[in-house]
């Protein structure tokens, strides 16, 4: 199962760090637009909705990565008072409901991925008319390798309920 968990992490890990290229998309994108409108009065029609559709992806495929270093907020002014054998039950916990919100939300995403590609969805935002499928099939991988990093932090948290 270490293993199992290993590999899992470094999943994690190599997402987070190729996802985070993404904010350079962003910050070029958004200086594109400030420099189009601003200096040549000439505004785009892509760069918000480019910027918006990067920024999702982005939010959810940084969630594994930011799960591995403990970063998901947490109601750590109770859980601190907790004892360290009660703090571990209620992680188990809490990552069962996770992962199974994370579930549903996974086959959400997915089904708008499927539907997404199947029509060839374009978005209706502006005159620019980009794909819409590779954002939503960037959603469903963000949540699925969230998923395999709860899943993950639940096996940990369960072998030291156990030990204890």
């Amino acid at each position: 199962m270490e293993k199992f968990v290993s590999f899992i992490e470094e999943i994690s890990e190599w997402s987070g760090r190729i996802t985070s290229w993404g904010i350079l998309v962003m910050i070029g994108a958004t200086c594109f637009e400030v420099v189009a409108r601003y200096i040549f009065d000439s505004p785009t029609d892509w760069a918000y909705e480019l910027t918006t559709m990067v920024y999702g992806a982005y939010c959810l495929l940084v969630g594994a990565y930011t799960n591995n270093y403990g970063g998901h907020i947490r109601m750590d002014v109770i859980y601190n008072y907790f004892s360290e054998k009660t703090k571990v039950k209620m992680d188990v916990l809490t990552g069962l409901l996770g992962i199974a919100f994370l579930f549903i939300f996974f086959l959400v995403t997915c089904k708008f991925a499927i539907d997404s590609w199947r029509i060839g969805e374009v978005s209706s935002m502006t005159t620019w008319t980009p794909p819409m499928y590779p954002f939503k099939a960037a959603l469903s991988l963000g949540v699925l390798l969230l998923m395999m990093s709860r899943i993950a932090n639940l096996i940990h948290d369960y072998s030291v309920m156990v030990k204890k």
